[in-house]
């Protein structure tokens, strides 16, 4: 199953203070053709109408992380603003390297992300297995 990471509004936080995907408005399986996401999101080859694959996915989230990082629209997510931003370098380069136009090349389809500088200190195992204790755990009331 692929989760889809299209916009920092998304990007939810559960009682126990882990990160959880949402994205209702793509629930239908998708055919690798057409035009699908939100506006700001969309990768170069979906613009171009040229078939697109699970590359879209890591373009997205490279976007969504700019946009988180500095605080604008992923619409002006390029390369030479990024490289105006007084970003950590690996994470800029984290995010350069999932926006790579052509998508067998963005990292994520060519290398595991898992392995980027950027991710260093995450032991990916407890990680999967919510050993990991969240940085913030929200206090919910009813």
């Amino acid at each position: 199953m692929e989760m889809d990471i299209k916009k920092k509004e998304n990007i939810l936080i559960g009682e126990d203070g882990h990160v959880r995907i949402a994205d209702f408005g793509e629930a239908s399986e998708r055919r690798g053709e057409g035009f699908a996401g939100t506006i700001g999101y969309i990768v170069p080859e979906i613009f171009d109408g040229k078939p697109y694959n699970a590359a879209v996915d890591w373009y997205s989230f490279g976007m969504t992380l700019f946009s988180i990082a500095s605080g604008l629209s992923p619409m002006w997510c390029n390369s030479s603003i990024i490289s105006t931003y007084n970003l950590d370098p690996h994470l800029k380069d984290l995010i350069e390297k999932l926006l790579i136009k052509t998508p067998d090349q963005r990292l994520g389809m060519n290398g595991d992300i898992r392995g980027h500088p950027f991710f260093r200190d995450i032991n990916w195992d407890d990680l999967k297995q919510l050993k990991v204790t969240p940085p913030f755990i929200p206090k919910i009331s009813v």
